[in-house]
């Protein structure tokens, strides 16, 4: 699956968005998640969210915590 780091939108933002809004994740302003397929500063708060209770559990499970849904965040994220 391709990253979704900054500019991207599409079917893999919209998976990802899925993803967090169904494990409880929220946007910035503690609503949910727009499925709208666009990475915007909501989607960017719940992938840090999610990638800062992953790393606690796991240090390293999704490579830090910078808002991209790279490699190993989505690994972990497809894996749970």
């Amino acid at each position: 699956m391709k990253p979704v780091k900054k500019g991207e939108n599409g079917n893999h933002v919209l998976l990802v968005q899925e993803i967090l809004k169904s494990r409880g994740f929220k946007g910035k302003d503690g609503k949910d998640l727009k499925l709208d397929k666009d990475r915007d500063t909501q989607t960017v708060h719940a992938i840090k969210q999610y990638q800062k209770a992953r790393e606690k559990v796991d240090p390293g499970i999704c490579g830090g915590v910078d808002g991209i849904a790279g490699e190993k965040t989505l690994r972990d994220m497809i894996a749970l």
